[in-house]
């Protein structure tokens, strides 16, 4: 028994210690190191080639920076008077901690390609404003015997952007062509999460789908429901009325791209409509579910999230209540433990039963230490007398492993406790404590919680789990501080459970 209950802690450590590098191997972060270049150098150069027949892929065309501004409660958005968005700063958002600064989700560095900007053969379509009236903004462009007409509606209450496209062939030919509706990014905008995913999404056969950006060169999937560039907190994304083919992508080291393709199949004087609406905001998951897209997938909780959204639906509960999510923490490691108190009682009640026949275990493992299949005959029929489970005392440790798991996946990609604050010193509660105050404590309290179990490890094995305490600190430095306070408020409580639960027994 006390090997398997040594076995199960080892288990239990390995998996909370390497959980986030898996996930980093299976959701690498983006390449860092991307250098900078000066914006009149990058005007210089030609977009490289990513077509077989060497065309450049995106032509940059810069206009005199004209357009109109559109400012509702949530956004402020600069649309350019060539159809593309010139910027839409997020006034709820932060890009750093106690800085003024907004997150502004057009990041495409000095290449002069914006988001829902329209391309045919890699070169930009060019629009004209026609009209401005109450959010509706409308463009008028041709090429090559088309006349486009690009209408925008923005929502004043909502993160959508709606788009209207109609497409006129106003040539004596029948006009077969494809055009580009596009977003880009600048690899400099998207933070280097070091365990989440950054650059371009589709949704696919498959669900969500996301390409290594380090080795990404261009990729297409033939039928979409959407598109998009993330990165950890945020999303912009095009969402066509019906599925259609999307293009992914680097225009060069800096820049990626997310593409849809919408074909067009004109006779002389025909016209055809195309619809499609963007998101561009947080990745709050009921914000993003509202939009019926499946945009909240990109919130990806892992192999646990049928556990992490509810928990992450109760932690919003208290805070509405609290105001703090540090505190909700607080509340939601109390249900969780008087939920598991059953467990916890059984497991304590079964491991100070296997310290009382501790020497008959011994007995019986020196009698028959040369017959191990007599000796555990008479081990499981010691335990059978004994009315003991020999495993009753790593149930609750395995069973927490699914909701710590999950809590760290809430606290770690919920934009929620994005800059959170808790108290005192501890002012982000997605981030590492800056002073490892509570790692440190979580480590003491994790040792007198051990100290206090009852065991029936021979000395060897207990000077073994005296070093868990010490690994434990170790990893935690770096954990968000969230889940940190989870972890050390767990040990607490079970330090009093552990008390009471002994007097009692």
């Amino acid at each position: 028994m006390e090997k398997r209950l040594l076995l199960a802690a080892i288990l239990s450590f390995l998996i909370i210690a390497l959980y986030p590098f898996i996930l980093h191997r299976v959701s690498p972060p983006p390449e860092k190191g991307v250098k900078e270049v000066a914006k009149d150098e990058v005007a210089k150069k030609e977009a490289p080639s990513l077509k077989p027949e060497g065309k450049p892929l995106f032509i940059p065309e810069r206009g005199g920076g004209k357009g109109i501004s559109i400012d509702t409660p949530l956004y402020r958005a600069f649309v350019l008077d060539t159809g593309g968005i010139g910027s839409m700063v997020l006034k709820d958002y932060r890009v750093e901690l106690g800085g003024d600064e907004r997150v502004d989700m057009v990041s495409t560095g000095a290449r002069g390609l914006y988001p829902l900007e329209i391309f045919k053969e890699g070169a930009p379509i060019r629009f004209s404003l026609l009209e401005s009236k109450d959010g509706v903004l409308r463009f008028a462009g041709k090429v090559d015997g088309l006349e486009i007409e690009k209408v925008y509606r923005f929502s004043r209450d909502t993160y959508r952007i709606d788009m209207d496209l109609v497409v006129r062939n106003t040539s004596d030919r029948e006009v077969r062509e494809t055009i580009s509706l596009g977003l880009f990014k600048s690899l400099k905008g998207i933070p280097n999460g070091r365990y989440a995913y950054g650059g371009p999404v589709v949704y696919g056969k498959e669900g969500i789908e996301t390409e290594d950006v380090g080795k990404l060169t261009q990729k297409t999937y033939p039928q979409v429901r959407w598109v998009g560039v993330e990165d950890k907190y945020f999303l912009f994304a095009l969402i066509p009325a019906s599925k259609g083919m999307a293009r992914v992508g680097k225009v060069d080291d800096e820049t990626i791209f997310a593409t849809l393709e919408i074909p067009i199949s004109l006779p002389p004087g025909g016209s055809m409509d195309y619809k499609v609406f963007t998101y561009a905001g947080p990745k709050e998951v009921d914000i993003l579910k509202a939009f019926g897209a499946g945009l909240e997938d990109t919130v990806n909780f892992g192999i646990f999230s049928f556990l992490a959204k509810p928990l992450l639906k109760v932690l919003k509960f208290f805070y509405r209540y609290v105001g703090n999510y540090g505190v909700a923490i607080i509340l939601v490691t109390v249900i969780i433990k008087i939920l598991f108190y059953p467990l916890t009682f059984q497991s304590l009640r079964s491991m100070k039963e296997m310290q009382k026949i501790q020497p008959q275990i011994a007995a019986i493992k020196e009698k028959y230490k040369n017959d191990k299949e007599r000796m555990n005959r008479e081990l499981m029929e010691l335990y059978r007398r004994s009315k003991i489970n020999p495993f009753g005392g790593c149930l609750p440790i395995l069973l927490q492993i699914p909701v710590f798991i999950a809590l760290y996946n809430v606290l770690l990609l919920s934009i929620e406790l994005r800059h959170a604050p808790f108290a005192l010193w501890i002012r982000d509660l997605s981030a590492k404590d800056p002073y490892y105050v509570t790692p440190i404590l979580m480590g003491i309290s994790m040792l007198i919680q051990q100290r206090m179990s009852p065991t029936a490890m021979d000395p060897q094995q207990a000077k073994l789990m005296l070093l868990m305490p010490v690994v434990f600190t170790f990893f935690f430095l770096n954990f968000p501080s969230g889940l940190v306070l989870y972890w050390l408020v767990n040990n607490i409580l079970s330090i009093a459970q552990q008390y009471y639960i002994q007097k009692k027994v």
